[in-house]
């Protein structure tokens, strides 16, 4: 079922924008483990914003990634970053709660960005998303 979706999605994006030679290698490998896909990517041109929504264990290895694909001006956005409250507990064994932790660390500790969290309340709990603008 998930590769029927992706193939609709890759026939509506393309449809939308057609003819961008990185778009078309983003969708080539968009079938493929989130990291596998950034590392078939290759070389392009930056992007204005980058949001990641992935396996949390990874973050911190999205973010690199995003880093390497921003440039001034770029803004990256992280997703489901709250964890019902569990990102503040330091004692959490869950691997995605230490994989958003160390992420919202290394943004904090990144100078090329300005970064803020958000939490948010809705029908899935309580969660957030990070907003992070790449100065330099």
């Amino acid at each position: 079922m998930q590769q029927q979706w992706s193939a609709v999605d890759n026939y509506l994006i393309k449809a939308l924008i057609p003819g961008d030679p990185v778009l078309d290698r983003v969708l080539e490998n968009n079938h493929r483990a989130a990291l596998q896909s950034l590392e078939a990517l290759g070389e392009c041109p930056a992007f204005d914003l980058i949001f990641i929504d992935a396996d949390k264990p990874n973050n911190p290895h999205y973010l690199r990634w995003a880093l390497r694909y921003s440039r001034p001006g770029t803004l990256i956005i992280g997703d489901n970053v709250v964890r019902d409250g569990e990102v503040v507990n330091p004692q959490s064994a869950d691997e995605r709660v230490q994989g958003v932790r160390q992420f919202i660390e290394m943004m904090g500790a990144e100078p090329r960005l300005t970064a803020t969290a958000l939490q948010t309340v809705g029908t899935k709990g309580w969660d957030g998303f990070t907003l992070a603008w790449v100065n330099a």
